[in-house]
């Protein structure tokens, strides 16, 4: 399910590049979350959850709401790989946390985990100053990092909300993107002053793109609903997106340089890879 899950993602991502070149970060984001909240209500199965674990949800959809608008900003000066590959960090964060957290298995293969990903980092950046002709290249860098701390514990709160609270994932699923779609309409609102409906016939990877993140989402939370699932585990398997969403912009988006970007990607996937089959 956590392959499923990165496959979905990986469109994902490239589809959200698609959608700011037409959109703005709020619109983008708007229609995306509200796309996916219709799609999230063929999953659900009922209503279960109390106050306490609605109001966690809300915790979960506020940290994602600043995560993804960083994110939008960065994809809008920066290629698909970088982004993609920046988010391998929060991997190293979720590991660590969930062995604080949750008590989840942290040895020594976990070091060379954070050092190979470590040097794949820097080296993605270096291809990033090469590639792109972006000033402050090293603010959006430093947001990237940001996101991953924010990332991590959103990924946290999710193994909490499910395995010790209880709640099914289909409601995780569907209150998560119905909190995100309305914070997201009301920054929309106040930036624009009205709702441009016709942008979303205009732009339809929009709607491809809340389509894509429901179903990475879905197949995601159902994975931490499986006995005995680690969240560590499923965050490593989850990264293949990276690869997936690196191919596809280089195809669909013309970006540069899929080689050298792949084997940077390899190096930070075997990091990655060590504590699954280690």
């Amino acid at each position: 399910m956590a392959l499923i899950s990165a496959a979905f993602l990986g469109c994902y991502d490239v589809l959200k590049k698609v959608s700011l070149k037409q959109s703005s970060v709020y619109e983008m984001l708007f229609f995306c979350c509200s796309s996916g909240f219709l799609v999230s209500l063929f999953f659900l199965n009922g209503i279960s959850a109390d106050i306490i674990d609605i109001l966690f949800i809300l915790l979960k959809s506020m940290i994602i709401v600043v995560n993804w608008i960083i994110v939008a900003k960065c994809l809008k000066k920066l290629d698909v790989a970088i982004v993609s590959g920046f988010s391998l960090v929060n991997t190293l964060l979720v590991v660590l946390g969930a062995y604080l957290f949750f008590g989840e298995p942290l040895g020594w293969v976990h070091l060379f985990s954070f050092i190979f990903i470590a040097i794949g980092t820097l080296l993605i950046t270096r291809i990033e100053r090469k590639d792109n002709n972006v000033k402050n290249d090293y603010k959006y860098l430093l947001l990237l990092l940001a996101t991953n701390v924010l990332g991590a514990s959103s990924g946290l709160l999710d193994k909490y909300i499910i395995n010790y609270r209880g709640v099914e994932h289909d409601e995780i699923l569907t209150f998560f993107l119905l909190f995100n779609a309305i914070i997201y309409f009301v920054i929309y609102l106040v930036k624009n002053k009205k709702i441009e409906f016709k942008k979303v016939k205009s732009n339809f990877y929009i709607v491809l793109t809340g389509v894509a993140i429901a179903l990475a989402d879905a197949s995601y939370y159902y994975s931490l609903t499986i006995s005995d699932s680690q969240v560590s585990l499923i965050s490593i398997c989850r990264k293949l997106s990276v690869v997936i969403a690196t191919i596809l912009a280089s195809i669909f988006l013309k970006e540069k340089h899929l080689l050298k970007k792949l084997g940077v990607l390899v190096i930070m996937l075997i990091g990655v890879a060590l504590p699954v089959f280690l």
